[in-house]
């Protein structure tokens, strides 16, 4: 029989069974958001698959508000109350089979049909390869639901529910007074190339909407990154001698914050995402007793071993005007 999967074998020596710490880290240069937010904010148990988000009002424009001794002796200034908003986003549910045959479990010094020279304990177990794989695939997928997933909450037990992508809240709430999306053209490659004037307005949208901009990160795509490189980016004529070419913005400074650049492959290609990665987390429906995020045998199939690897996450981006988005861009 296979043994349940190690995963201090594939360099996580002391994680829980739970298999949380891995998914934040495991995908790598593929997953760079799921990890800035595992790795600052971390995760926070959701109530249910449903759960609320961080939401604030916009105050009022500021003024001189002043009254005379008599009026503040008698106390008849008109009360505010101020509103309060809550955000909903859910949890999604996340699944992937994990089947090792017992012949394949037996081959583990070959690769693709080579023998391999490595000696045997040093080599991954199938399972263990198997399961990273997995969790890999779902780490990718995940971070694509946080950047553009469609929210839809969960009605009867035939409903896939998925989170709400912070891309997709930013765009649907528009370009109205108080929120900081920027509309770069009409739809698609129809719209129009990157400009400064896009960033400084956008920026400004987040500045005007009262955004704490405490921490904040750029994410783009490949096409938009180089977009960012070219827009701020300066080479000088003259260099080291060292044959060294070429420029790589990653840091950009603005009026009102400065930021790192930072290329995410899950990006849709025609967004900038101006992220204060503070006011993200990871939420997760937990199964008792398992966690969030878990692997689990399920019933044996001939000569194999049969797992499971479920996960019920979810994204909480806080109020969509912590935030900003330029959309539509050429591409």
């Amino acid at each position: 029989m296979v043994t349940a999967p190690n995963y201090a074998s594939i360099g996580y020596a002391d994680i829980n069974d739970n298999y949380l710490g891995p998914f934040f880290v495991i995908g790598a240069n593929q997953t760079p958001f799921l990890s800035m937010m595992g790795g600052i904010r971390g995760y926070k148990p959701a109530p249910g698959f449903s759960y609320p988000m961080e939401q604030y009002t916009l105050l009022e424009s500021a003024t001189q508000a002043v009254c005379s001794e008599a009026e503040s002796v008698a106390g008849a200034q008109t009360p505010t109350t101020y509103g309060k908003a809550q955000g909903i986003n859910t949890c999604q549910i996340m699944q992937r089979n994990i089947t090792v045959s017992y012949a394949k479990a037996a081959e583990r010094l070959r690769i693709a049909g080579v023998t391999y020279s490595t000696p045997q304990e040093f080599m991954q177990e199938e399972l263990d390869f198997q399961t990273e794989m997995a969790m890999r695939q779902m780490a990718i997928d995940f971070e694509f639901s946080c950047l553009q997933g469609t929210y839809l909450p969960r009605t009867d037990s035939s409903t896939a529910t998925s989170t709400g992508g912070i891309c997709t809240a930013i765009e649907a709430a528009g370009t109205s007074a108080g929120f900081t999306a920027e509309d770069a053209g009409t739809s698609g490659d129809s719209g129009s190339a990157l400009t400064k004037a896009m960033v400084d307005s956008c920026v400004k949208k987040m500045a005007d909407a009262g955004a704490p901009m405490t921490n904040m990160v750029i994410f783009a795509g490949s096409y938009q990154i180089q977009a960012l490189s070219d827009l701020y980016g300066w080479s000088p004529v003259g260099g080291t001698g060292e044959g060294l070419g070429g420029i790589r913005v990653n840091r950009l400074m603005t009026q009102f914050f400065e930021a790192d650049v930072v290329f995410a492959p899950q990006m849709r290609a025609d967004d900038i995402l101006f992220c204060d990665i503070d006011k993200c987390q990871i939420r997760g429906a937990e199964v008792p007793g398992k966690g969030a995020i878990f692997v689990e045998p399920k019933g044996k199939t001939g000569a194999s071993d049969q797992y499971q690897l479920i996960a019920h996450l979810g994204m909480d981006y806080g109020d969509t005007r912590f935030h900003g988005l330029i959309y539509d861009l050429d591409y």
